[in-house]
């Protein structure tokens, strides 16, 4: 199942804009509306609130609040800015409908080839050496967020084993900024950390070693970018792991994925832009 940005030309120019009808927002319309309920073509339910993605704001949310502050179109559950209106749904994509390869718009970059990177069983499937894997997405702005939500099936015991959700990226990955779970063995580690890489070398200027991750699990991970301002946040644990910092952004569309020395299954990949 995928969500995909839809642009109509106009004399001004084209206009692009994601907006679920007022009977869509949220879990269904409100109690008492005589809205009619929106009819999903594809029943595929993500987050498994007996709501479709298709109608669903926040597919990657159950029972989602459809409180929307900034009247965006997108609930504050799951809006990466829900004090300020603009933010665009790109694309949501489940992987459930797709076979083999990536989805298009998805580029493999870094170690292995696209045969790595394979759709079945409802999610994203790779497994990675020592090797680093990276897939990228054009998101059309600078200012974006990618929403992932993964399971670590395993991990390999040599020394480097991670992954991460970038934004502020490159197309060649020569500059990113990333927010990852590290289970390795290096220091801190295992730890929730944001990475940036710019110009081949790394720096970690930010780390969260509380209720550390294990080497297998399920997570969400979310990234901002947005005026040099970026927010890494993994809700998974007792507190919300969330890391802000104001860092050298590049100006760069391109948000991804990025492992080593895991199988990992990518379940969805939600990506906004403001």
């Amino acid at each position: 199942m995928r969500w995909v940005l839809v642009c109509f030309a106009s004399l001004a120019g084209p206009a692009c804009s994601f907006q679920l009808p007022p009977a869509q927002v949220g879990d269904g319309p409100p109690n008492g509306s005589d809205a009619t309920p929106c009819v999903a073509a594809d029943p595929h339910d993500e987050d498994g609130d007996s709501v479709a993605d298709e109608c669903d704001a926040c597919p990657q949310i159950p029972d989602a609040s459809p409180t929307d502050t900034d009247h965006d179109g997108i609930p504050d559950a799951c809006d990466p800015h829900p004090g300020r209106a603009g933010d665009v749904l790109v694309t949501f994509e489940t992987f459930a409908t797709a076979s083999g390869a990536p989805p298009s718009g998805w580029l493999p970059r870094g170690g292995g080839s696209a045969n790595d990177w394979t759709s079945s069983g409802d999610a994203l499937r790779v497994v990675s050496g020592n090797d680093t894997h990276l897939l990228v997405f054009d998101t059309g702005s600078p200012n974006h967020t990618i929403d992932v939500g993964f399971d670590i099936v395993n991990v390999s015991s040599t020394a480097f084993q991670f992954v991460t959700a970038i934004a502020d990226s490159k197309d060649d990955i020569t500059q990113f900024i990333g927010c990852g779970i590290r289970v390795d063995a290096l220091s801190p580690a295992p730890d929730r950390e944001v990475v940036v890489h710019d110009a081949n070398a790394f720096a970690t200027p930010l780390v969260d070693v509380t209720d550390r991750p294990v080497a297998s699990g399920t997570y969400r991970t979310v990234m901002t970018v947005s005026k040099n301002l970026e927010f890494c946040t993994i809700p998974t644990g007792p507190n919300p792991h969330t890391l802000t910092g104001t860092l050298q952004t590049h100006d760069n569309r391109f948000v991804g994925l990025r492992l080593n020395n895991a199988s990992i299954a990518f379940r969805y990949v939600a990506v906004y832009k403001d």
